[in-house]
């Protein structure tokens, strides 16, 4: 299973090497002693109740009974998930934190300890682990719990005001207004501010929409208009795309959370 999702991805490394002491991966992976050995893992992070501990006379394991449920509280595994990474790390040995999939559960672990242990803003983390695993999408109750964590470590929320669409759910609707947002350069190779990068990520920013064209430079060379026809109202994450660079959106549609019905056309045009 593991192997054609890497093929349907395109292709990374299983498991996904994070850092040199840290490995993040499925239950395939943590099943394949070779696998485990040619990688140096001396330790297991086994995060998902449906797994067992594989191999305990090769392996130090810790073992965490967790469920893939937006009802799950994560929260309260984080300190000792830190432990099992650190000692692993402290030994000179290498960790895989694993689940069923390597997406969701041991995915949120990793996260978490980018930010308390590497001192990464959450959004950045988010960015860093994609590249070395792009299939990870930890479920809203999850999600919702490292944005909180976030700020309980750092005081802010970089994810607060993102419009990422990992972040753009209810439940996080809900408390975004009361996270202090955190006033961040934009993530590396990434620019959420400058109008030409809208080409290379706005396929992860307009849900189902299509672009008609695109006219719209750089914000500090001039004006222009991006027309899209959507499949349905705006998006939530594109509204707020567009506020954040100072856009108007002129549309007499609904804004939404997902374009998924309908049709229409938009014309977003750049302030002169």
């Amino acid at each position: 299973m593991a192997q054609s999702i890497a093929e349907w991805w395109g292709g990374f490394e299983r498991p996904s090497r994070i850092a040199n002491w840290l490995l993040l991966g499925d239950r395939d992976d943590a099943a394949d002693l070779d696998l485990l050995l040619r990688h140096g893992v001396t330790h297991v992070l086994n995060v998902a109740r449906q797994c067992n501990n594989y191999f305990p006379e090769h392996m130090f394991y810790t073992k965490m009974d967790l469920e893939d449920s937006r009802k799950q509280e994560i929260r309260s595994s984080f300190d000792s998930a830190f432990k099992a990474i650190e000692h692993a790390r402290d030994m000179g040995g290498c960790v895989l934190v694993h689940c069923v999939a390597g997406v969701s559960r041991s995915a949120t672990l990793v996260l978490a300890y980018l930010v308390v242990r590497e001192r990464m803003w959450l959004r950045d983390a988010v960015h860093f682990v994609k590249q070395r695993r792009p299939i990870i999408r930890p479920n809203t109750g999850f999600l919702t719990a490292l944005a909180r964590f976030e700020v309980e470590v750092r005081g802010v929320s970089s994810v607060a005001a993102s419009i990422d669409p990992m972040w753009q759910f209810d439940a996080m609707e809900a408390i975004r207004r009361s996270l202090p947002v955190a006033h961040i350069s934009p993530p590396p190779n990434e620019c959420w501010f400058c109008c030409c990068c809208f080409t290379r990520c706005y396929h992860r920013l307009l849900c189902g929409w299509t672009s008609l064209g695109i006219s719209l430079p750089c914000q500090k060379g001039g004006t222009g208009a991006l027309i899209v026809e959507p499949t349905g109202g705006v998006s939530r994450s594109v509204f707020h795309w567009c506020r954040r660079i100072g856009l108007d959106v002129s549309c007499s549609l609904p804004l939404v959370a997902d374009a998924s019905t309908g049709t229409g056309r938009h014309t977003l045009n750049a302030p002169p």
